[in-house]
């Protein structure tokens, strides 16, 4: 039954521009859509069908969406490639600009607030939230991965070449406001340099926490991309491959390490502070070492090992190196005892905690 406002030649130009919108169809194509569309249309309203049923019907035998966007594929193979082009030039200029332009915010503000406070509780107080605020911020983004891919096919489908030329203004706008804010600096410097006029482990801290984030966010985002299930912990830690752990051995190795920065107050006892800054470590591991546990009741001890091997190697490594360069040292085997004990306790806690959560199920 046709309705009072049906327009012909709107309904035909929405139903191409759907089409266009898939990606594989050139102007040309949609200008002969449309014409067979409007013949078939015709064709059909001599037979005594209203024009909205004619158009309906018309629709349905020129073929669905996907079977047309796959067609027309294999015929404008240079569309496709154009537009991963479009892709490849776009994921470099956000991967770049994004934390770029948090790190450019981070240390602005640093700068800003001690400049304002100098170094006291409120700057520490101020700019620790606000590294925290960055680490949730990133770890919100990556759980909302669908929803910006696709935002960002949407921009690719509808305007590619402007999409791709305005991914280039964030990156190249913020670099040079950074350049003229921060003159004589560059990255690593001024962030070190900056972070350590707050004479504070906690913001040291914090702040890099907000770069082991960003290297979690990348791990995260490259170990789900042959899974297609939803982004979550059991996606990433069952059955994880080697490839997997070593990159996760690396990153958890960087984390463990830098949560020496976070030191107890001046007047403690120097053993306790020696010993909390033992157990920080070993709690790192233990984090990560029940992740694994929790999801593989199977082989947990093969992933865990293989974890661990890369965090012992550059803690062993490393540590002796430093043992020797601050007058024979013995903190290396105590901070690789407390790995050790760390990826024990974890693969016991996994195993605890994936006991109740059988039995409660």
């Amino acid at each position: 039954m046709e309705t009072g406002n049906f327009n012909l030649d709107a309904a035909i130009k929405k139903h191409v521009q759907n089409l266009q919108n898939k990606g594989s169809i050139t102007a040309a194509d949609g200008t002969e859509l449309s014409s067979h569309l409007y013949d078939s249309t015709e064709a059909l309203i001599k037979q005594q069908l209203t024009i909205e049923e004619a158009f309906i019907i018309s629709a349905k035998r020129l073929g669905t969406d996907d079977v047309l966007h796959n067609e027309y594929s294999k015929v404008n193979i240079s569309l496709n490639v154009n537009r991963t082009w479009a892709y490849m030039i776009l994921g470099f200029n956000v991967l770049y600009a994004v934390p770029l332009v948090i790190f450019t915010l981070l240390v602005g503000v640093s700068n800003w607030m001690l400049r304002i406070y100098s170094a006291s509780i409120t700057t520490t107080v101020v700019v620790t939230t606000l590294n925290i605020c960055a680490c949730i911020a990133i770890i919100h983004a990556v759980l909302q991965k669908h929803r910006i891919a696709r935002f960002i096919e949407n921009c690719v489908e509808k305007q590619a070449l402007r999409t791709v030329a305005w991914s280039f203004f964030l990156p190249v706008s913020t670099t040079f406001i950074s350049s003229f804010l921060f003159p004589g600096f560059t990255g690593p410097k001024i962030n070190s340099t900056i972070m350590a006029s707050f004479h504070s482990s906690w913001v040291e801290m914090s702040f890099y926490l907000v770069f082991i984030t960003f290297a979690l966010a990348g791990l995260s985002l490259v170990a789900s991309v042959s899974k297609f299930e939803k982004l979550t912990l059991k996606t990433l830690f069952e059955r994880p491959g080697m490839t997997f752990l070593f990159i996760s051995g690396v990153i958890v190795e960087l984390l463990a390490a830098s949560t020496r920065t976070i030191r107890l107050p001046h007047n403690s006892p120097e053993v306790l502070g020696t010993i909390f800054s033992f157990a920080i470590f070993g709690v790192v591991y233990m984090a990560f070492s029940a992740l694994i546990s929790f999801y593989n009741e199977k082989q947990s001890w093969r992933y865990l090992v293989v974890f661990a091997a890369v965090g012992f190697a550059i803690e062993t490594s490393a540590g002796i190196n430093a043992d020797m360069n601050r007058g024979n040292t013995y903190f290396t085997a105590f901070y690789v005892s407390s790995l050790v004990l760390g990826v024990i306790a974890g693969k016991y806690i996994g195993e605890v905690l994936r006991n109740k959560n059988h039995a409660l199920a």
